[in-house]
């Protein structure tokens, strides 16, 4: 009987088991790691995140979402590179700087909502460009969508700065300005979100009220040409008759990423965030 020559079969074995090392190796390098900054946990920003970086794997990348503090620290994470994109609202990115970053997308819209009390120093917008004491709480931290809001407001319109701002959380603020330590608040949200808290709680306070936002000098565009803000009519409470509505100020909540972010990257988020934005904001 001829014996079996075990080295016939070693090379072969070895080819196959080098090949299969450079495949998997090949594969590896291919899912490309996408860091998503995203947002609070629960929130908006952060099912956003997921979703995309659903759609992102089943395109053979390795995405992680990271929370964040909102749209300021979702910038700067861009911006070092440390995120290869965030959600970010406009009037966010110009006030800290647009420069080095691309935006890929449009993923909604958020509003201010200004609110006063009925019998209160603050009754119309314009009262906060006057030289009265008033004060006017922007809701959350600073590096919050509110204080950032309120910020650029005061960098097209220099006058709003003549009204002292505070800092505090939703509860907070509202129970100041129902105690009269201060004379508005302002906070940001989505329009149509009539089950917000702060909304809810407005409409059901008659010594509350919502103020309209219309000053002509909050007109500024993004690099893209896009405003920053645009005026619309957007609906605080339904009624039978008529719903109630308030004239405000609304800016686009973008997906932004770095300039020289690796291209094979940058086109696929491009794809989606254009060809399949709903299936990122469901």
């Amino acid at each position: 009987m001829q014996r079996m020559n075990p080295d016939r079969y070693r090379v072969p074995l070895m080819a196959a088991l080098c090949l299969f090392g450079v495949l998997a190796f090949a594969a590896i390098a291919q899912a490309a790691s996408v860091p998503i900054s995203g947002g609070a946990k629960g929130g908006n920003y952060e099912r956003w995140a997921h979703n995309l970086a659903g759609l992102m794997k089943g395109q053979g990348f390795a995405p992680t979402v990271m929370t964040s503090k909102g749209a300021v620290e979702n910038l700067a994470r861009v911006k070092d590179g440390s995120a290869a994109v965030g959600w970010v609202q406009g009037d966010t990115l110009m006030a800290n700087g647009a420069d080095g970053v691309e935006i890929l997308g449009t993923l909604g819209t958020e509003c201010a909502f200004l609110v006063g009390r009925t019998d209160g120093k603050v009754r119309d917008e314009d009262d906060l460009q006057d030289d009265n004491g008033q004060t006017i709480a922007a809701v959350g931290p600073r590096g919050s969508g509110s204080q950032t809001t309120w910020a650029y407001m005061g960098q097209l319109e220099e006058d709003y700065k003549r009204s002292a701002a505070q800092y505090v959380g939703g509860t907070r603020a509202m129970g100041k300005l129902m105690a009269g330590q201060v004379d508005a608040m302002l906070f940001v949200t989505a329009p149509g979100n009539l089950d917000h808290r702060l909304i809810a709680a407005v409409n059901g306070n008659e010594k509350l009220e919502f103020l309209d936002v219309d000053d002509g000098d909050l007109n500024d565009k993004l690099p893209s040409g896009q405003p920053v803000y645009t005026f619309e009519s957007v609906v605080v409470e339904k009624g039978t008759f008529s719903d109630t509505e308030v004239e405000t100020i609304c800016t686009p909540v973008l997906a932004v990423a770095k300039v020289d972010a690796d291209d094979a990257i940058l086109d696929e988020l491009a794809n989606i965030l254009v060809g399949n934005i709903a299936a990122v904001t469901r």
